[in-house]
């Protein structure tokens, strides 16, 4: 009996079709899987490199420039204190606006180095203050500065957009910024050495402004005063001078409604005399101050009992110094000759001096 043969019909079996299917699902899923944890990852480097931003935004540059000179800028240097919201980074209402902030000078200060005498301004000697109106205005998008997810606020985001800030308005506290992550909701940091992809994601993610970070101690501040008074007795020879009620005030722009204020720091103490003979040195220092006083340029003002000291007989210029502070460096020591103990009275033209500081000569309003 012959053979015969069947052809078979080329194809699959449900059963192959069924495992093709299974195997196609599991690498998607693997496929996706592996999307969804490169996309968290990305958020989460955009958010920490946000923080970066707003770090930079309040304290400013924090590293050499221009021939080793560290640039003073960021809200702080600008505005004399911490910001309270995200928002007062973007946005310039209720502030002086930068430009040149005339200095005052007291008779009296009161707690909290907040002046509280008759006061005298210093017309010559204008220090750049104030602020520039948005310190994130390359990354801030329709006015709001988010974190990497674009969270939202929890009951109002006009303020933070999103983010949770404990400001700095006691500036023994510290000021934190935070990214409550993929989940929008408080969760305690983690390792990223152990963590799993999920909990990294939903894991906070925190910026930290330490007072050693924005604030500075004058302590280290010291001023040398060299007595050139030419002051003679009947027969000629030099007479010692009294520099005993010689002092300085250290001036500082705090950017606040109403026009900003300006407070003040007086020396401490000194080795200066009341019968200083010539060429004879003494120094001027300031202990810790009670009050903040902040990263940036500050107005120092030599003075004669509580008055600010003039460079010439006729009472018409000032002795002021600028002094940049940085955070943890010693500022320079400031030398001045004094050649008359007068109280400024008048205005005049400024004057070119010398000492550790920039010196100008600044003038009194009656």
């Amino acid at each position: 009996m012959p053979l015969r043969f069947v052809a078979r019909r080329a194809g699959f079996t449900l059963v192959e079709l069924l495992v093709v299917v299974a195997i196609l699902s599991a690498v998607a899923v693997a496929a996706f899987g592996l999307l969804g944890e490169n996309r968290a990852q990305v958020r989460i480097e955009d958010t920490h490199n946000r923080l970066t931003l707003l770090r930079r935004a309040i304290l400013g540059v924090e590293a050499p420039a221009y021939g080793g000179q560290m640039r003073l800028s960021g809200f702080v240097a600008d505005n004399g204190r911490l910001p309270t919201s995200i928002r007062e980074l973007v946005s310039l209402a209720g502030h002086v606006e930068q430009g040149a902030v005339v200095p005052e000078h007291s008779s009296t200060v009161g707690d909290d180095c907040k002046q509280t005498g008759t006061s005298t301004k210093l017309e010559k000697n204008p220090l750049i203050k104030g602020h520039r109106g948005n310190y994130l205005a390359s990354v801030a998008h329709g006015g709001a500065f988010r974190d990497g997810w674009g969270n939202m606020g929890q009951g109002g985001d006009t303020e933070n957009f999103g983010w949770i800030v404990a400001d700095g308005t006691d500036p023994t506290i510290a000021m934190t910024i935070t990214s409550l992550g993929a989940d929008n909701a408080e969760s305690p940091p983690l390792d990223a050495g152990i963590a799993d992809a999920l909990a990294l994601a939903e894991a906070d993610q925190t910026l930290e402004i330490s007072e050693a970070d924005w604030r500075v101690d004058p302590v280290d501040l010291r001023v040398k005063l060299r007595n050139m008074v030419a002051v003679s007795d009947s027969d000629g020879n030099p007479d010692p001078a009294d520099f005993s009620k010689l002092g300085a005030a250290l001036l500082v722009f705090e950017n606040t409604g109403g026009g900003g204020q300006w407070r003040q720091l007086n020396t401490a103490g000194s080795s200066c005399v009341d019968d200083m003979a010539q060429e004879a040195e003494c120094e001027l220092h300031f202990a810790s101050a009670t009050c903040a006083i902040p990263l940036g340029r500050h107005l120092l003002v030599l003075t004669n009992d509580g008055k600010p000291l003039s460079v010439t007989d006729d009472g018409k210029t000032a002795i002021t110094f600028t002094v940049d502070f940085y955070p943890g460096v010693t500022p320079p020591e400031i030398v001045r000759d004094i050649h008359h103990l007068t109280t400024t009275v008048a205005p005049t033209t400024p004057d070119a001096g010398t000492g550790g500081g920039s010196e100008t000569g600044d003038e009194e309003t009656p």
